[in-house]
């Protein structure tokens, strides 16, 4: 078995640009959505600002998180945090590495920590604050870390026509087949472009972490 080149120093605009530039292969291309082929790539710390759900919930109290996205605005500018080149949100999902598997094939296992917000500028004092209607505001830094990653056009899982679940669901089994192994800690989604008016035109990207080569 062929382990496949892991990207060194990568981050999401490279890949993102790769993927506008047509250097990463399509995995399908339908006439209401697109996904690429996986990539594996080796990411940098990367600072963030987060309302972060801080103890685990389920997938049915997620909406209470993501319909505060002025909250979260008011919170960032009291921390004078400062994204570089605009927000891009994401969301993050962080499981125990030792929660059983999801049987479906879903990389998130229900209850985990659950965590909105954007990349920020390095530099930034540490930053908490408790949240009026749960959770907390942070500055935090993820770690270094290599991912599986697929590049997603299309809608939504809540739209019509949306390709999302099958793209993610490629994840664990592209990795598997290229002899890695799933951290199953962190689930990424970022959101690169929201495309309300169309949004077959939206572009997000799917992430997994995995074992690193060094076994951490």
């Amino acid at each position: 078995m062929t382990v496949p080149r892991i990207s060194p120093a990568c981050s999401s605009q490279a890949l993102l640009e790769a993927y506008m530039a047509g250097q990463i292969p399509m995995a399908r291309e339908t006439e209401h959505f697109a996904y690429s082929e996986v990539s594996f790539c080796a990411y940098e710390p990367t600072p963030v600002f987060t309302l972060s759900s801080v103890e685990p919930i389920d997938f049915g109290q997620m909406p209470g998180y993501f319909s505060r996205i002025d909250a979260i605005d008011a919170a960032a500018d009291e921390a004078g945090v400062t994204p570089p080149g605009g927000v891009t949100p994401m969301w993050l999902y962080h499981n125990e590495a030792d929660q059983p598997l999801d049987p479906g094939g879903n990389p998130v296992r229900s209850p985990f920590r659950f965590e909105i917000g954007f990349e920020i500028a390095a530099g930034h004092d540490p930053f908490r604050r408790t949240a009026p209607q749960g959770g907390e505001f942070r500055v935090d830094e993820l770690p270094a870390m290599t991912v599986a990653s697929v590049i997603y056009r299309g809608s939504f899982p809540h739209q019509d026509n949306s390709g999302f679940v099958e793209a993610w669901l490629t994840l664990v089994p592209a990795v598997e087949a290229a002899g890695l192994r799933c951290a199953y800690t962190l689930y990424r989604e970022i959101y690169h472009l929201m495309d309300w008016e169309d949004p077959a035109g939206s572009i997000s990207e799917i992430q997994v972490r995995l074992v690193s080569p060094g076994g951490g």
